[in-house]
Protein backbone atom coordinates (compact mmCIF):
# COMPACT_ATOMS: atom_id res chain seq x y z
CA UNK A 1 0.00 0.00 0.00
CA UNK A 2 3.36 2.50 -0.01
CA UNK A 3 3.22 4.69 2.60
CA UNK A 4 0.13 6.73 2.69
CA UNK A 5 0.34 7.21 6.35
CA UNK A 6 3.09 9.53 5.63
CA UNK A 7 1.57 11.36 2.75
CA UNK A 8 -1.64 11.76 5.48
CA UNK A 9 0.86 12.87 8.03
CA UNK A 10 2.75 15.60 5.41
CA UNK A 11 -0.21 16.89 4.71
CA UNK A 12 -2.26 17.23 7.80
CA UNK A 13 1.47 19.35 9.10
CA UNK A 14 0.89 21.24 6.02
CA UNK A 15 -3.01 22.44 7.17
CA UNK A 16 -4.74 19.99 5.46
CA UNK A 17 -8.78 19.76 6.49
CA UNK A 18 -9.22 16.10 6.89
CA UNK A 19 -13.34 16.74 7.34
CA UNK A 20 -13.53 18.16 3.74
CA UNK A 21 -15.66 16.27 1.80
CA UNK A 22 -14.16 15.84 -1.68
CA UNK A 23 -16.49 17.11 -4.67
CA UNK A 24 -17.00 13.90 -6.01
CA UNK A 25 -20.08 11.71 -5.57
CA UNK A 26 -18.38 9.44 -3.92
CA UNK A 27 -16.09 10.90 -1.54
CA UNK A 28 -16.53 12.18 1.99
CA UNK A 29 -13.65 13.11 4.37
CA UNK A 30 -10.39 11.25 5.02
CA UNK A 31 -11.90 9.60 7.57
CA UNK A 32 -14.28 8.63 5.12
CA UNK A 33 -12.09 7.15 2.69
CA UNK A 34 -9.82 5.78 5.69
CA UNK A 35 -12.74 4.14 6.69
CA UNK A 36 -13.77 2.94 3.42
CA UNK A 37 -10.59 1.41 2.50
CA UNK A 38 -10.48 -0.08 6.09
CA UNK A 39 -7.35 2.00 6.81
CA UNK A 40 -7.46 1.79 10.58
CA UNK A 41 -3.82 3.09 11.05
CA UNK A 42 -5.07 6.01 8.72
CA UNK A 43 -7.64 6.35 10.59
CA UNK A 44 -6.39 6.42 14.13
CA UNK A 45 -4.11 9.05 13.29
CA UNK A 46 -6.49 11.39 11.89
CA UNK A 47 -9.02 11.17 14.61
CA UNK A 48 -7.88 13.73 16.97
CA UNK A 49 -7.94 16.05 13.88
CA UNK A 50 -11.20 15.17 12.83
CA UNK A 51 -15.20 15.63 13.95
CA UNK A 52 -16.12 13.19 11.54
CA UNK A 53 -18.45 10.88 14.51
CA UNK A 54 -20.21 9.16 11.52
CA UNK A 55 -16.94 7.54 9.87
CA UNK A 56 -15.67 7.03 13.94
CA UNK A 57 -19.03 5.29 14.44
CA UNK A 58 -18.03 2.63 11.92
CA UNK A 59 -14.86 2.31 12.53
CA UNK A 60 -16.63 1.83 16.46
CA UNK A 61 -13.71 4.54 17.66
CA UNK A 62 -15.31 5.01 21.14
CA UNK A 63 -12.49 6.66 22.67
CA UNK A 64 -12.09 9.56 20.98
CA UNK A 65 -16.23 9.56 19.48
CA UNK A 66 -16.53 10.01 24.30
CA UNK A 67 -13.87 13.17 24.00
CA UNK A 68 -15.63 14.30 20.75
CA UNK A 69 -19.48 14.56 22.08
CA UNK A 70 -18.25 15.80 25.44
CA UNK A 71 -16.74 18.72 23.13
CA UNK A 72 -19.88 18.73 21.56
CA UNK A 73 -22.94 16.87 22.28
CA UNK A 74 -25.17 18.04 19.75
CA UNK A 75 -22.73 15.85 17.33
CA UNK A 76 -24.45 12.74 18.26
CA UNK A 77 -27.70 13.57 16.28
CA UNK A 78 -25.95 15.75 13.56
CA UNK A 79 -26.18 14.42 9.75
CA UNK A 80 -22.98 13.90 8.34
CA UNK A 81 -22.18 17.19 5.86
CA UNK A 82 -22.56 15.16 2.50
CA UNK A 83 -24.53 11.94 3.23
CA UNK A 84 -27.24 13.17 5.34
CA UNK A 85 -26.07 9.84 7.59
CA UNK A 86 -27.12 10.63 11.64
CA UNK A 87 -24.35 8.31 13.92
CA UNK A 88 -26.51 6.02 14.61
CA UNK A 89 -27.22 4.46 11.25
CA UNK A 90 -23.29 4.09 10.41
CA UNK A 91 -22.44 0.92 13.69
CA UNK A 92 -20.20 -1.02 12.60
CA UNK A 93 -20.40 -4.02 10.94
CA UNK A 94 -21.00 -7.57 13.21
CA UNK A 95 -23.64 -8.10 15.83
CA UNK A 96 -21.49 -7.44 19.26
CA UNK A 97 -19.70 -4.37 17.42
CA UNK A 98 -22.86 -2.95 16.47
CA UNK A 99 -24.83 -3.28 19.60
CA UNK A 100 -21.68 -2.16 21.80
CA UNK A 101 -21.52 0.90 19.60
CA UNK A 102 -25.60 1.00 19.58
CA UNK A 103 -25.36 0.92 23.37
CA UNK A 104 -22.99 3.68 23.83
CA UNK A 105 -24.65 6.21 21.55
CA UNK A 106 -27.74 5.64 23.10
CA UNK A 107 -25.95 6.32 26.43
CA UNK A 108 -24.49 9.55 25.43
CA UNK A 109 -28.12 11.11 23.78
CA UNK A 110 -28.70 9.78 20.45
CA UNK A 111 -31.85 10.23 19.40
CA UNK A 112 -33.58 6.77 18.87
CA UNK A 113 -36.56 7.22 17.47
CA UNK A 114 -34.65 8.94 14.28
CA UNK A 115 -35.19 8.53 10.73
CA UNK A 116 -33.31 9.12 7.59
CA UNK A 117 -33.86 10.96 4.72
CA UNK A 118 -36.53 8.42 3.52
CA UNK A 119 -38.47 7.79 6.52
CA UNK A 120 -36.51 4.26 7.75
CA UNK A 121 -36.51 4.69 11.70
CA UNK A 122 -32.30 3.60 13.31
CA UNK A 123 -34.16 0.59 14.28
CA UNK A 124 -35.13 -0.58 11.08
CA UNK A 125 -32.08 0.16 9.35
CA UNK A 126 -29.75 -1.57 11.84
CA UNK A 127 -32.46 -4.97 11.53
CA UNK A 128 -32.36 -4.57 7.39
CA UNK A 129 -28.23 -4.79 8.25
CA UNK A 130 -28.87 -8.22 10.35
CA UNK A 131 -27.66 -6.39 13.58
CA UNK A 132 -30.67 -7.57 15.72
CA UNK A 133 -29.29 -7.09 19.15
CA UNK A 134 -28.41 -3.07 17.93
CA UNK A 135 -31.91 -3.04 16.90
CA UNK A 136 -33.47 -4.64 19.96
CA UNK A 137 -31.35 -1.85 21.95
CA UNK A 138 -32.87 0.86 19.51
CA UNK A 139 -36.32 -0.15 20.12
CA UNK A 140 -36.20 -0.66 23.71
CA UNK A 141 -34.78 2.92 23.62
CA UNK A 142 -37.31 4.08 21.60
CA UNK A 143 -40.15 2.75 23.60
CA UNK A 144 -38.78 4.24 27.04
CA UNK A 145 -38.71 7.83 25.24
CA UNK A 146 -42.17 7.25 23.42
CA UNK A 147 -44.30 4.11 24.95
CA UNK A 148 -46.22 2.33 21.65
CA UNK A 149 -49.88 3.17 22.23
CA UNK A 150 -50.58 -0.48 21.09
CA UNK A 151 -47.34 -2.39 22.35
CA UNK A 152 -47.25 -5.58 20.06
CA UNK A 153 -46.14 -8.97 21.47
CA UNK A 154 -42.47 -9.28 21.10
CA UNK A 155 -41.39 -12.25 19.33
Amino acid sequence: MGDALAVVRLLVARGADVDRPTDTDYGGGAMGYAAHFGRHEIAAFLAPYSRDAVEMVALGMTDRLATLFAQEPALINTPHPKFATLPLFALPEGEEEAARMAAFLLDRGADPSACDKDGVSAEQAARDRGLIDAADLIRDAAERVSPPLNPTPRR
